[in-house]
């Protein structure tokens, strides 16, 4: 199983995201900001700048409905194994894979079309990713695309525990 490790790093302003354009500025972000139903701090966005920097892809949303005074939060994918030109391609395909399972988790409310639009196949079967970080209440510290497959929710058979023997 190929495990995915995100380091992440926040909360960032709109003029600190500007300001990522380096060679190492790039994997996935989250907006948090104020929901009509769901309140403040709420967990809007979640999008993924593989061909863009940080401070590039993000400025894209500025005339985007949900956009407004969000808090952002950058994700860089990596691990012990230097990026070459060979292993690039699997690199965007681990991109793209995590925002997916955030999608797909946390379900933020301006990401809805993901959800039905997403049947791509990986060149890794299923991924752990590990997050680690500056994480939010909206980061599980570990996501598994085949444990939520086996799980009861999934399944729509969880119910809660009781007392009762």
């Amino acid at each position: 199983m190929k495990t995915i490790e995100i380091k992440w790093e926040g909360p960032l302003t709109l003029d600190e995201v500007e300001s990522k354009k380096s060679d190492i500025d790039f994997g996935l972000y989250m907006a948090f900001g104020r929901h009509t139903l769901y309140g403040d701090h709420t967990l809007l966005y979640v999008g993924k700048a593989e061909q863009q920097t940080f401070g590039v892809r993000i400025l894209q949303h500025l005339n985007e409905d949900w956009w407004g005074n969000e808090i952002i939060y950058l994700g860089r994918i990596g691990s012990e194994i230097n990026m070459t030109k060979e292993n690039f391609k699997f690199w965007d395909e681990q991109i793209d894979y995590a925002e997916t399972m955030f999608i797909k988790f946390c379900l933020p409310s301006w990401n809805s079309s993901k959800l039905n639009t997403n049947n791509k196949k990986y060149s890794f079967d299923n991924a752990i990713i590990i997050n680690d970080g500056q994480l939010t209440r909206a980061t599980p510290r570990v996501l598994c695309d085949w444990l939520f497959e086996k799980s009861s929710f999934k399944q729509k058979s969880w119910k809660p525990y009781s007392n009762k023997i």
